[in-house]
C-alpha cells in the first residue's frame, strides 16, 4: 500500500507532478504580469494628470517620483481649499 505524503496528491508520475508545478509557476508568473502591468497603467494615468509631469522637457518620471509628485500636488491642494498661503512650487518639487 502506498503512503500519501502531506500535501501530495497521493500517486501520480514524477513527469506529471513535474509538468503541474511548470503549469502552476506559468500562472503564477502571468497573474504577477497582469499586475505590474495593471500598475503600470495606473501610473500612467496618473502622470498624465499631475501638472508638470508630462511636459516636452520632464522625461517619464520614476514610480517613487510620481507617487511624491501627486503627494505633493494633493497637499498643495488641499492647503488651497483650506485657505491657507499655498507652498511655493519649489516646494513641491523639492522632494523628489
Amino acid at each position: 500500500s502506498q503512503q500519501q505524503r502531506p500535501g501530495g496528491g497521493g500517486g501520480g508520475s514524477s513527469k506529471s507532478k513535474a509538468r503541474q508545478g511548470k503549469m502552476v509557476r506559468l500562472n503564477i508568473n502571468a497573474r504577477e504580469r497582469r499586475r505590474m502591468h495593471d500598475l503600470n497603467d495606473a501610473l500612467d494615468e496618473l502622470r498624465s494628470v499631475i501638472p508638470y509631469a508630462h511636459s516636452p522637457s520632464v522625461r517619464k518620471l520614476s514610480k517613487i517620483a510620481t507617487l511624491l509628485l501627486a503627494k505633493n500636488y494633493i497637499m498643495m491642494q488641499t492647503e488651497r481649499l483650506e485657505g491657507a498661503s499655498p507652498p511655493r512650487l519649489s516646494e513641491s518639487f523639492a522632494t523628489l
